[in-house]
């Protein structure tokens, strides 16, 4: 193995080059080697060494893999064993990447402890597919199967200490051997020792086909029952008894993560309930097969000896990426049933379909999608937890927890956000002048109860408080946002806190962002006013950064469920029109959006979506890049026509401030007079900003003389995303819009009037123009780019939609995923370097002892 430096300039980097010497007339060295290329070529994951290149020189063949700087696995257990935490933090990581590797019909079966990188800043990688095995399906045929190193019977492949028992009576393997290993790599982490040992190695195969692995008390640190479980499970002899994937394996190792005492239940008796049982035993402890189950009921009444500390685990959502509808577009809630035995969220049946309700029983394993719930949005309960309502189709529709029940309640074309009494009233976000109206749960007329003031403000998320007259609601303006709280009754509203996203109540307290933490504050309702003093429950919480939805929710019995901001990374990469990578751009990183300068030599990136979010500035031409901003909070970028300086905001407090800041010399400065909104597009006559609305309005705000801001299209028509964009000759906006039931790309006279045109089909999202005006580009749904030809005159000539090539670009992301040459012939695309995760969320039950940390 070497080290080495790839110099070509769009790279840049040190990689590791593996050589396997003389091996020209050994076939069966080449052919495994070979493989080893082959397959850590096709996957793409952060804990799974990338391979760059292979070749042959001289008759040696060579393997250009990613430098890790760090040790082995190997190496630090030479230093003995690991704290359970860490154990498991490595364990989880492991499986993530043998998931994604299983995914796509890949075998590692050589997992050990010298195959596994711990770099010196925390990541692991899975190294060394030299003998995996690509799993053909039944029924494929010669010509479909990749050229693989097959398993014979009889032979015997691997490391015997890390053996499965069916690779050890060379049988065939599938993924299943590789989670025994894994639990004999586990097992090791968290005792020092194998489970299975001999003095020879026959002696150590015996041990793996008849002997049950040896106490786990042999090691020095209190190991939680819930995780010996998980590692007795992995090392079950026959594969139908282990965990069936490595996913579920991944989240039953997080089912064993908690932040306080909880870790700490331990099994004096450690072999009491070995297999996966229900027994009244077990039922006092934390069972990893019904986690979510046991914690339910442990927030209900706990054993003696339990402490009544907050424990945290992740609920793995078995779900895909959906169409970018109105809920896709922004943050799908999450919304635990009042009495903590449901979950409702939404998400697609399968890759590209539409947004559907789910309901997860945590008495079950499973979610479950509901029939007849296609584009549903914002979920809520009822108080009694039998129901959901939602919004789909512009309606307000309720759907009985079995889903055996679904009805329409009224119109709601723009609903954001509901809440339901126990006197059978809904209020839900209507949109418009109308604010937050009130409708029976038998349907009806609706009616307002609130009233924006003004066109520059909306009102959503209401939610009752336990009297079912009073309720919050989140406002927002050209101002910032707030939470309010006022009556059924009437009277004046109440600003309670300033935050950019909705607002619950519960256990005497306000629960509320600010920022992206999840805060409480003591709140007497009856004396109005919330405590002055914010506790911090937990950080990096998921929100929109414009329509208030924000991904946290709690249950009457103290659970607390939340989404934090994905940490995905990102490759810059450089693609023509038939989808060839020709380049990339810098390194992987956890890159937001982008924005190209007006003569396409640098690109404008915004690193990371936390507070800590900052611009980089890629040279396109010279292959570097560097930071653009240092004080965190800045996004969204805009460039101007003449490429001098760049406009962004700056979401540090509650109102966004619009920024800008030259490309050389000179700080940046507050553009004073430019409402705090999204920020779009700067048009290339210097004369206009194009701004966005959460009330779903774009406008134009005028940056010479005191005109006031010009209302492009109004408000409740275009989407809450950052999708709007002028045309190189100022004459045309496009936009995107859900009122039709689907996102679909329009585009209309700028600054108006005139008649609003069509230009996708079958929806797309992310329009961008080419540099001349003659074409314009979309994603649809599946993720392939559009290209729609457009000719000049007083009235445009738009052409049919056709295919470009297929990206692997998220079209549910509301941000600017790609940007286009001038010359619309080339693509710089934000790829993700792994495939898009599962969701997942973190339940906290008794959240309440968060209180007093």
């Amino acid at each position: 193995m070497y080290r080495a430096r790839d110099t070509r300039p769009e790279l840049t980097r040190d990689v590791a080059i593996k050589v396997l010497l003389h091996v020209a007339t050994d076939a069966d060295g080449r052919r495994r080697f070979e493989l080893e290329a082959r397959t850590m070529g096709t996957l793409n994951h952060p804990n799974i060494v990338g391979i760059y290149d292979v070749g042959t020189h001289e008759g040696d063949l060579y393997l250009v893999e990613e430098f890790l700087d760090g040790t082995t696995l190997r190496g630090r257990l030479d230093r003995g064993a690991l704290p359970p935490r860490k154990a498991v933090e490595y364990a989880r990581a492991i499986a993530h990447g043998l998931a994604a590797a299983h995914a796509k019909g890949i075998v590692h079966r050589d997992l050990k402890p010298e195959n596994v990188m711990i770099t010196f800043d925390g990541r692991v990688k899975i190294l060394d597919f030299g003998i995996a095995k690509l799993h053909e399906p039944e029924n494929a045929t010669a010509e479909s199967l990749t050229q693989a190193f097959p398993t014979q019977i009889g032979r015997v492949l691997g490391t015997v200490a890390y053996m499965s028992p069916e690779q050890v009576r060379g049988q065939r393997v599938d993924h299943r051997s590789d989670l025994f290993s894994l639990g004999i790599v586990l097992f090791e982490m968290l005792a020092g020792v194998r489970p299975f040992t001999g003095d020879t190695p026959p002696d150590t195969q015996s041990a793996i086909l008849t002997i049950e692995p040896r106490d786990l008390a042999t090691g020095d640190h209190a190991i939680p029952l819930a995780l010996e479980r998980v590692l007795t499970r992995c090392l079950e002899k026959q594969p139908d008894q282990r965990f069936q994937s490595a996913s579920d394996l991944a989240f039953a190792l997080d089912a064993t993560s908690t932040s306080s005492g909880a870790a700490a239940i331990v099994a004096d008796n450690r072999r009491i309930g070995r297999r996966w049982g229900f027994a009244g035993a077990i039922a006092a402890t934390l069972i990893v097969g019904a986690a979510i189950g046991w914690a339910i009921a442990s927030s209900r009444a706990r054993p003696a000896g339990i402490d009544r500390s907050a424990i945290h685990f992740t609920q793995t959502l078995p779900t895909v990426v959906a169409t970018p509808s109105a809920v896709a577009l922004s943050v799908p809630d999450p919304a635990l049933s009042p009495d903590g035995r449901y979950l409702a969220y939404v998400a697609g049946r399968v890759r590209g379909a539409d947004t559907v309700l789910w309901v997860r029983s945590f008495d079950a394993i499973d979610a479950k999608p509901i029939d007849g719930t296609e584009g549903a949005a914002y979920p809520f309960w009822s108080p009694d937890s039998s129901s959901v309502g939602f919004f789909a189709g512009n309606k307000l529709k309720v759907v009985s927890v079995e889903g055996t029940r679904l009805r329409e309640v009224c119109d709601a074309p723009n609903g954001r956000g509901g809440t339901w009494s126990a006197q059978d009233v809904i209020l839900f976000a209507a949109g418009g002048s109308v604010g937050i109206a009130r409708v029976s749960v038998n349907g009806g007329e609706p009616s307002s109860v609130t009233t924006p003031d003004g066109a520059t403000s909306t009102h959503r998320f209401p939610f009752f408080l336990p009297d079912g007259r009073r309720f919050l609601y989140w406002r927002q303006t050209d101002r910032g946002g707030a939470i309010m709280m006022t009556s059924l009754d009437g009277g004046t509203p109440v600003q309670l806190v300033e935050s950019m996203a909705k607002a619950q109540f519960f256990a005497g307290h306000l629960l509320y962002l600010d920022g992206t933490t999840l805060s409480a504050r003591s709140f007497d309702i009856d004396g109005v006013r919330p405590g002055a003093t914010p506790i911090a429950l937990v950080s990096n919480v998921l929100r929109s950064q414009v329509n208030g939805s924000a991904a946290f929710s709690v249950s009457s019995n103290g659970m607390l469920a939340y989404r934090t901001l994905s940490a995905d990374t990102f490759q810059l990469s450089r693609f023509d029109r038939l989808g060839r990578r020709s380049a990339t751009i810098g390194e992987p990183g956890p890159w937001v959006q982008m924005a190209l300068s007006p003569n396409g030599r640098q690109l404008a990136v915004q690193r990371d979506r936390t507070a800590a979010s900052d611009l980089w500035l890629f040279d396109l031409v010279r292959a570097v890049s560097s930071k653009f901003t240092v004080d965190g909070g800045n996004n969204g970028p805009v460039w101007a026509p003449s490429g001098s300086e760049i406009a962004f905001r700056n979401s540090r407090r509650v109102l966004n401030e619009v920024f800008r800041k030259p490309l050389v010399g000179g700080e940046a400065a507050p553009w004073r007079g430019v409402p705090s909104e999204r920020l779009e597009d700067w048009s290339r006559d210097g004369k206009y900003l194009l701004m966005g609305q959460a009330t779903g309005s774009i406008f134009a705000v005028p940056l010479t003389g005191a005109a006031a801001p010009i209302v492009v299209v109004p408000p409740g028509v275009a989407d809450d995303t950052d999708e709007s964009q002028l045309s190189p000759d100022g004459r045309w906006v496009t936009y995107n819009s859900a009122a039709s039931g689907i996102n679909q790309i329009y585009l209309q006279p700028f600054p108006g009037p005139g008649e609003r045109v069509t230009v996708s089909s079958n929806g797309g999202v992310q329009a961008k123009w080419s540099g001349d005006g003659k074409a314009l580009f979309y994603l649809s749904f599946d993720g392939t780019m559009m290209a729609v030809d457009v000719g000049g005159g007083a009235r445009l000539d738009i052409g049919t939609p056709r295919p470009l090539f297929r990206t692997r670009l998220n079209p549910a992301a509301n941000v600017d995923q790609y940007v286009v040459t001038a010359d619309g012939q080339q693509f710089i695309v934000m790829e993700p370097v792994a495939d898009s995760p599962l969701e997942s969320l973190t339940i906290v039950t008794n959240w309440t002892a968060l209180l007093s940390r």
